[in-house]
């Protein structure tokens, strides 16, 4: 058999309703213990219109599904949304029933829609520190989100610029590597290494979406994640440039941990890529992007 596939992408909530556009910053905090990912990314009612246009009329016979951490586990730690998964499991038996294969796509972009992205829910970063409660990720310069961009219309494809941004290459970094990196750092107020704990989450999601679909015999296999970064490892020099373009507010490893911290910084402004517009003041009222100054994963680990 010779596959065609396609993307259905699911990256953010359908509840509430408003947080499907991220340019809107209404209710991104507050609602985060309470959004609910049923009907992307599509509804049951609307699928089988989807489905005999994607199979019939143009061909695919395979569709790639986006499944985010988020979605399965977006309240607390190893809290699940089963109905959310009644919802997944419904809507590949419908795929099913339209001739189409799935691969379950475990998704994220640049870690987590708080770092302005998708994937993760928001309790991994408060776990290693980080402070969700609020826009301070974006406004340390730790991490860039359309919701909170006020300088005109916000370049495109700048969200991936996160990768090299705090928020971002902090998380993949312990999730990788936090053993090495970060030794003896414990997820917050647990006794769990961070590493360990960040990966035994993850795969207890990956757990319960296997075992939702594993007997839906048009499920041919997992990703095991979308676009992973290796953050900090393999780094020799922090105080280096590391993206691989000049695109956005451009800065080292070390300058951004210190924006982090709660320090200003007057950085090189790239609007484009490669082009050098102007400098910019990060973090102008200095905040700190931790829950507190204590809980800077940088300074603990030494």
């Amino acid at each position: 058999m010779r596959f065609r596939g396609v993307n259905l992408p699911a990256k953010t909530p359908s509840s509430p309703a408003n947080l499907v556009d991220t340019r809107s910053s209404d209710q991104l905090y507050e609602s985060k213990l309470h959004v609910s990912f049923i009907n992307r990314p599509f509804s049951l009612e609307e699928a089988p219109a989807h489905f005999r246009r994607l199979s019939y009329l143009w061909g695919f016979n395979l569709i790639r599904l986006s499944v985010s951490w988020e979605a399965v586990m977006h309240e607390c730690p190893g809290c699940v949304d089963t109905e959310y998964l009644l919802y997944l499991k419904e809507l590949v038996d419908m795929a099913a029933s339209f001739g189409l294969y799935v691969i379950i796509d475990p998704h994220q972009d640049v870690w987590s829609r708080f770092t302005g992205g998708d994937g993760a829910p928001w309790w991994t970063l408060d776990a290693v520190g980080f402070d969700t409660s609020s826009s301070v990720l974006h406004d340390t310069g730790s991490a860039v989100l359309h919701q909170h961009w006020t300088d005109g219309e916000m370049p495109r494809m700048l969200w991936t610029t996160n990768y090299w941004k705090l928020a971002t290459a902090t998380m993949f970094t312990l999730f990788f590597s936090g053993g090495d990196f970060a030794p003896g750092i414990s997820a917050l107020n647990t006794t769990i290494p961070i590493q360990d704990f960040l990966q035994g989450q993850y795969l207890e999601f990956i757990d319960v979406v296997a075992r939702t679909v594993k007997d839906c015999p048009n499920v041919l296999g997992f990703g095991t994640m979308n676009e992973p970064s290796n953050g900090f490892v393999g780094v020799e020099d922090l105080t280096e440039v590391h993206s691989p373009t000049l695109h956005g507010h451009v800065l080292s490893i070390f300058d951004s941990m210190r924006l982090g911290s709660g320090e200003s910084l007057n950085v090189s402004y790239f609007p484009s890529h490669f082009y050098r517009e102007s400098m910019a003041t990060l973090n102008p009222n200095a905040k700190i992007a931790y829950l507190s100054s204590d809980l800077d994963v940088w300074k603990r680990a030494g």
